[in-house]
């Protein structure tokens, strides 16, 4: 359950989940809910109630969440002990099982979890993102067969770039950045969590306004992204992509659609929710600039930032070659 206390809108941590997997990727379902606590045994009555929430489904390995092959602890040896794993850059948790590499940093593996894992499965894990980070700064790094294409799923990290920047989200590539890797498979980017701070919701150090990347190689998001940027190729496939999703995903019309759609669905329950005698008041904002009035005021902005944001990453590109003819005719 999240309270959602520095969004107003409840939409900031479902847009990016919803969008993740319009385009095709996974990442965790999430509906808004009302809550009420009874501890007393009595009928529930106004008195329990604790508010608007989400509930944010925890990222799992299953068929239908980070969908991998599980990973027992009598595997070993190879192929075996080659996947599944789900690990994540973030703050240190008690208990974590982490690995590390000279560039990027330390990792917390999620699954198996400290429990499970064995030793032979962390510095399985531990020496294939530091062979990665070697051939990723080596000579060498771009090439389609022995460069880094042959340890990530590189789609993946485009799909994931493209989300990250369209929020441009406070801990994006530092924390909450999650990676997987299936049985004989490559890392893949994924899935998303926490964009509460996302959308111009903040504003350290300039990061509400809609202009300017996130990360990429002038920011300093880790040794991967930045190195990745550095590839040509890399770069048109994030440009590609971009522009292919604008067309459709990521198009004006449609996101505002989206974002009036969840709107409307908690505007029944955001009155009860934020009135002044509620259990969140609108007014009581602790770790957001944002201090409007009134819940369609939030609204509003978010829409705004969003229209801004799609309009300065455009003028980052050159524009979509436009064709005069179907493929495979002449004039």
């Amino acid at each position: 359950l999240h309270a959602s206390e520095i969004d107003r809108t409840f939409i900031r941590e479902q847009l990016p989940h919803f969008l993740f997997r319009e385009i095709g990727r996974y990442s965790p379902r999430t509906r808004p809910v009302e809550v009420y606590l009874n501890q007393d045994g009595g009928p529930v009555s106004a008195a329990d109630y604790r508010g608007l929430y989400l509930v944010v489904e925890r990222i799992r390995r299953d068929n239908n969440r980070v969908d991998i092959a599980k990973l027992d602890a009598d595997e070993n040896t190879a192929p075996d002990v080659s996947g599944g794993y789900i690990f994540k850059r973030d703050k240190s948790d008690s208990g974590d099982v982490r690995v590390s590499t000279a560039g990027e940093g330390s990792f917390a593996i999620t699954y198996p979890n400290e429990n499970n894992i064995t030793s032979a499965q962390r510095d399985y894990l531990e020496t294939y993102l530091r062979d990665f980070e070697t051939v990723l700064h080596g000579p060498s790094f771009t090439d389609p067969v022995t460069g880094y294409a042959a340890y990530i799923d590189v789609q993946s990290f485009v799909d994931m770039h493209v989300i990250q920047e369209l929020t441009k989200e406070v801990d994006s590539y530092h924390f909450s950045t999650f990676y997987y890797k299936d049985k004989d498979g490559k890392i893949g980017c994924g899935p998303l969590w926490d964009f509460d701070r996302s959308f111009g919701n903040v504003n350290t150090n300039g990061i509400d306004n809609p202009e300017g990347w996130r990360g990429g190689p002038d920011n300093d998001v880790g040794s991967f992204w930045q190195r990745l940027f550095e590839d040509p190729n890399f770069e048109q496939l994030f440009i590609d992509r971009w522009q292919e999703l604008m067309e459709g995903t990521l198009d004006e019309a449609n996101l505002h659609m989206i974002v009036d759609a969840m709107a409307a669905e908690v505007d029944e329950a955001k009155d009860r929710n934020f009135e002044p005698t509620g259990p969140w008041p609108l007014a009581v904002v602790t770790r957001s600039h944002l201090t409007f009035p009134t819940y369609a005021e939030h609204v509003t902005y978010l829409k705004d930032w969003l229209s801004d944001r799609l309009a300065w990453v455009e003028t980052q590109f050159v524009a979509k070659p436009q064709f005069t003819h179907a493929p495979g005719t002449y004039s």
